[in-house]
């Protein structure tokens, strides 16, 4: 009995254990088939989601792009609106900055003068002060001067009725002369003059006017005959060019050399006429000058000095002087 219960238990054990495994194999089974299953519901997911996704994508891409060309659109037309209000204005500013221009050239102009002329009138006050304060020390010192005269007159004539009232001390020669009586011997003003004028030497022009005046004849001889062109008295005429003087036997004119210098005088033989007046008025200044009778006579106040141009060419440097008289 005993063994055989044994081997029941064995068997019962065997059986248990039998039984376990078969139902472990079957727990992996259905583990393995959900795991499968699990698997194959993964691996259809993504493929459902990756379309839904690409649709969505090409969705947006489309609304993006209509959403562009709108706002593109939209842009296009504000920078039109912006040209056609831009170019106005730009032409606008631009005149107004053509106009604006002189006008400020002009005040920055006057703005200048203005700070020109201030400081003119600045420097111009600072010398009248200047003066003023010159001014005001030469009358202090005039009236000092005026002061010091004033006391020594007083001393002179003090000093002089002392002398009279005691000639004794004074030697036997001496005659006094009271101050009122004195005279101061002066020579004429003209003598004086005279004197200093003729202690002067003499120019060139004062030389040559006492030589025309007091012996032409001797000026004749060292001088050049000359006369006005025909082709420059006719430029002249039209209103345009300047004398051209060239030798000439008995010219009108008579070049004479002094010095570095080329003076001109009327010659002996020259007649005034309405012709010759023309010319002689172009190379002097004319005093007393009558259109309706001209005068022979005239007196050189100062000669007319002429340059070279050429060989024997000249042309008026510095115009002369003279007057006509009866």
């Amino acid at each position: 009995p005993t063994s055989h219960t044994l081997t029941q238990i064995t068997e019962t054990s065997v059986n248990t254990s039998q039984f376990q495994n078969n139902d472990d194999s079957q727990q992996r089974e259905a583990n393995s088939q959900e795991e499968k299953k699990g698997n194959q519901i993964q691996n259809k997911t993504p493929e459902v989601d990756e379309e839904n996704l690409q649709q969505q994508i090409l969705s947006s891409i489309q609304q993006l792009y209509e959403s562009f060309n709108d706002h593109a659109a939209r842009l296009e037309k504000l920078e039109q609106l912006q040209q056609e209000h831009t170019h106005p204005e730009y032409n606008m500013k631009e005149q107004l900055n053509k106009m604006l221009a002189p006008l400020q050239s002009e005040l920055r102009e006057l703005a200048q003068k203005h700070k020109h002329n201030t400081t003119s009138l600045q420097a111009e006050r600072e010398e009248i002060n200047q003066i003023n304060n010159q001014i005001s020390e030469q009358k202090g010192w005039l009236q000092w001067v005026g002061k010091e005269l004033k006391s020594i007159k007083q001393l002179l004539s003090l000093l002089g009725r002392w002398v009279q009232n005691n000639p004794e001390y004074l030697p036997s020669t001496t005659t006094v002369i009271p101050p009122e009586k004195q005279q101061t011997p002066t020579k004429p003003a003209t003598i004086v003059e005279t004197e200093e004028e003729s202690k002067l030497p003499m120019s060139e022009e004062e030389q040559l006017l006492k030589d025309y005046k007091e012996n032409r004849a001797a000026l004749s001889q060292n001088a050049i005959a000359v006369s006005a062109t025909e082709k420059s008295i006719d430029n002249i005429r039209s209103g345009f060019g300047q004398l051209v003087l060239e030798p000439k036997r008995r010219g009108n004119y008579w070049i004479l050399k002094r010095g570095t210098s080329l003076y001109l005088v009327p010659s002996d033989t020259m007649k005034i006429n309405e012709y010759s007046i023309e010319t002689l008025q172009k190379l002097f200044e004319c005093e007393g000058v009558n259109s309706e009778g001209y005068k022979d006579k005239f007196e050189l106040l100062k000669p007319a000095k002429v340059s070279s141009i050429g060989e024997e060419k000249w042309q008026l440097f510095e115009p002369g002087k003279l007057e006509f008289i009866d």
